[in-house]
């Protein structure tokens, strides 16, 4: 099975991103799925200083995938999206589901390729991409914006076949068949979007603490 990351499903998480990930981690051992990654740019010159990844997907031979999941019917009237809950309240959205998953692969990008685990020639062969995961819709018949693209988009049925669809999504992306990801930079990845991290209080602290103590 897949691994979460985090391990467990938050109880208070949308039903829409329960269901996604329930049927996420059912995947094979390659896979590892990270949900609300959240992130903060300090650039002076960034767009958006905070945000949300529902989901990135890593895969050795796929490369790493960034979804927007969103629930509900939906609804693109005059160029704005709308998400309509059970209660039929609608939602607009701020930006496109599309157009936030761009913007949350292309973030990652950057840190991945700063931090010089994955060079930006690695990723030209095709190694990542973003899609849209609508759980709640079945995607047949319907007519989609220009900024996204029906093999992009995972529907209700994807649920049931979570595997197939992700790859046909990976493929869209894919320039050379044979590009992949090395362990070492899975685990540098994987330690960048979900840190392990030990605070280990300082020594040099501790005495500079009591000697104060002393002092006063």
């Amino acid at each position: 099975m897949a691994r979460l990351y985090p391990s467990h499903i938050p109880s208070d998480a949308p039903s829409s991103e329960k269901v996604v990930l329930d049927a996420l981690s059912k995947l094979p051992n390659a896979y590892s799925v990270f949900h609300g990654v959240n992130w903060l740019n300090l650039n002076p010159k960034a767009n958006q200083r905070v945000g949300e990844t529902d989901l990135i997907i890593l895969h050795p031979k796929h490369g790493v995938l960034v979804i927007e999941v969103k629930g509900g019917r939906i609804k693109v009237e005059d160029g704005d999206w709308y998400s309509i809950d059970r209660y039929d309240k609608s939602h607009r959205l701020s930006r496109s589901p599309a157009v936030q998953a761009r913007g949350n692969m292309y973030f990652l990008k950057e840190k991945i390729e700063k931090m010089r685990i994955v060079t930006a020639a690695t990723f030209e062969q095709g190694l990542m991409g973003y899609a849209v995961w609508f759980p709640h819709i079945d995607k047949e018949n319907v007519s989609l914006p220009m900024d996204i693209q029906p093999e992009l988009v995972l529907d209700g049925q994807s649920i049931y076949q979570p595997e197939q669809d992700i790859e046909v999504a990976f493929g869209c992306w894919r320039k050379h068949k044979t590009a992949e990801l090395d362990k070492m930079q899975l685990a540098k990845i994987r330690q960048l979007i979900s840190p392990e991290v030990t605070m280990v209080p300082s020594l040099n602290l501790l005495l500079k603490q009591q000697d104060n103590e002393l002092i006063s």
